[in-house]
C-alpha cells in the first residue's frame, strides 16, 4: 500500500513547490524531508549549501545534493493539532502522508492515508502538509 502513498506524497510535495507555506529555506544542521532519486522523501540532515541546492546526508548514510523545491524543513516546534494533515516518517526514514489523531508534548499519533495502523511519530520527524 505504501507505493500508492508514495505517488500521493510525490504529488503533495509537487504542490509544495507551488505554495509559499511549503517554501524551504534549509540551513546547515537542519533536519529535512528531502526527495531521493526514487521519488520518495526521506529524513536527512543538511550538511552544506551549494549553488545546486542543499547537500543532504540521509539517515542511511547516502548523500545527495537536493534542489530547494524538493526539501521540507522539519521542526519539533510546530504547533501540531488533532486533524492536521502531515507528512511523517513511517517506521524509519521514509515519509508518508497521514492525519493526526492525538498530540502529546513530544509525539503525534498519525493515522496513515493508506490505512496502515496508526503509530506515534516524534514531532521532529513530520511536517504540516498544507
Amino acid at each position: 500500500m505504501k507505493s500508492l502513498s508514495s505517488i500521493a506524497l510525490g504529488f503533495a510535495f509537487f504542490l509544495a513547490t507551488l505554495l509559499p507555506t511549503f517554501a524551504a529555506d534549509p540551513k546547515v544542521g537542519d533536519t529535512v524531508a528531502a526527495k531521493w532519486t526514487d521519488g520518495g522523501f526521506y529524513v536527512g540532515t543538511v550538511t552544506g549549501i551549494s549553488g545546486a541546492g542543499a547537500n543532504v546526508l540521509f539517515e542511511d548514510g547516502d548523500k545527495l545534493t537536493v534542489p530547494p523545491a524538493d526539501i521540507l524543513v522539519l521542526s519539533k516546534d510546530v504547533a501540531f493539532k488533532v486533524g492536521d494533515h502531515v507528512i511523517a516518517a513511517w517506521k524509519g526514514a521514509k515519509m508518508f502522508p497521514g492525519v493526526l489523531t492525538a498530540v502529546t508534548e513530544a509525539t503525534c499519533t498519525v493515522k496513515w492515508d493508506d490505512g496502515d495502523a496508526p503509530i506515534d511519530v516524534a514531532k521532529g520527524r513530520m511536517a504540516l502538509a498544507r
